[in-house]
């Protein structure tokens, strides 16, 4: 996997400045001293200040939380398909659901193909913790797992509205990458 870091700052540049049109206050700013073999953060804990749809690009179908299971939608605006990432540490993210207030997390046996879920937020629980690659997917820390939409092939009539989203290895499919995008 890339270096972890590097994405975190990557993705908070392209989600803060290029996607939003909007100039980096100097508000919480990360302070990153570099050496050639590591790199390390002094990050305060933060919340973005707006929500954003959670996007895959190839079909335009957004993330929205419904009772249970993580679901595929067209976007409406609706609170439901609307996220927020809230930086823990370590280049991880709790990513919040503003129409329940949970956040992602995997559900059942936490094991490939598992159902992606909202649930209470619990302080430190590896399972709620995301890694996001900007262009790329979004990495649950514990496990590795990549969000993933089930297709059975890449053409975009595989792509439903109301298909459940998945928990499984990062492969690079198209149905993996997600972006985030401010509305």
């Amino acid at each position: 996997m890339k270096n972890t870091s590097l994405n975190f700052a990557i993705t908070l540049y392209f989600f803060l400045t290029l996607a939003s049109g909007e100039q980096l206050e100097h508000k919480n700013e990360t302070k990153k001293e570099q050496t050639p073999s590591t790199c390390k953060e002094n990050v305060a804990p933060r919340s973005l200040d707006s929500y954003a749809f959670i996007r895959n690009p190839r079909s335009g179908l957004v993330l929205q939380a419904n009772e249970v299971n993580v679901i595929v939608v067209y976007a409406t605006g609706t609170p439901n398909q609307m996220w927020v990432p809230e930086y823990v540490g370590s280049g991880k993210f709790n990513i919040i659901n503003q129409g329940n207030g949970r956040v992602l997390d995997i559900g059942g046996n936490c094991s490939a193909g598992s159902n992606v879920i909202t649930e209470p937020k619990e302080e430190g629980d590896p399972f709620q913790e995301w890694h996001l690659h900007y262009g790329e997917g979004i990495i649950n820390a514990k496990l590795g797992f990549s969000l993933n939409i089930p297709v059975k092939s890449p053409d975009l009539t595989s792509y439903k509205h109301g298909m459940e989203v998945k928990a499984h290895p990062w492969h690079g499919g198209d149905w993996q990458h997600f972006i985030l995008q401010r509305v």
